[in-house]
Parts: C-alpha cells; structure tokens; sequence
C-alpha cells in the first residue's frame, strides 16, 4: 500500500498477539528461572496465585503439569504461607484461597 506521497507503507498492517496460555506462561517462566526446582516452584506458585489459581488442589494440579512433586508443591506452600513478608510469599484465608502478599 503506498502513502498520500505514493511512497510505500506499512502503516496499515496490523499484527495481532498471540496469546498465550497460563500453562505455557509457566513452562517458559519455570525453563527461565535457572536449576533451583524450590525457587521454580515459587516463580510458578506466585504466578498461579496472581492468576486466581488459588487453592491448594488448583496450583497443585497446575504445578503437576509441570512436572513438579505434589507433595513437594504442598510443603513449598506450607512453608511460604504466612503474614511476614519477610519469611513468606502468600497468606491463606480460612476458604482456602491463597493470596499474595503485598
């Protein structure tokens, strides 16, 4: 297509996204977070909680996809789950749905 001048343009094409899925976000997010499989789950975990995958039977479905342990997802969501953000990433309300820390 040529502009008003009769030079060439692109200025009409428009490129759409691709979006991408929540599990394959995570598969990229967890190949890019290095070798340490604790601090992979925590990147995936966080990630799943910020897109209300919340609950513990949820994240751990997710994580297994992954190919992570569920009782390893379990004890990382044990461990993390409190009011300290210094010691914690996520706190847990009585419904039992995560919620990340601010």
């Amino acid at each position: 297509m040529r502009d008003q001048n009769g030079k060439a343009s692109a200025a009409h094409i428009k490129i759409k996204s691709r979006p991408v899925n929540l599990f394959e976000r995570l598969q990229r997010l967890v190949t890019d977070s290095g070798t340490d499989r604790n601090h992979q789950a925590i990147v995936a975990i966080t990630v799943c909680i910020g897109e209300r995958v919340d609950t513990l039977k949820a994240i751990c479905e997710v994580m297994a996809r992954l190919g992570f342990k569920t009782s390893h997802v379990a004890a990382i969501l044990k461990t993390s789950t409190g009011s300290d953000p210094a010691r914690h990433h996520w706190s847990k309300n009585e419904a039992g749905h995560y919620h990340l820390l601010t």
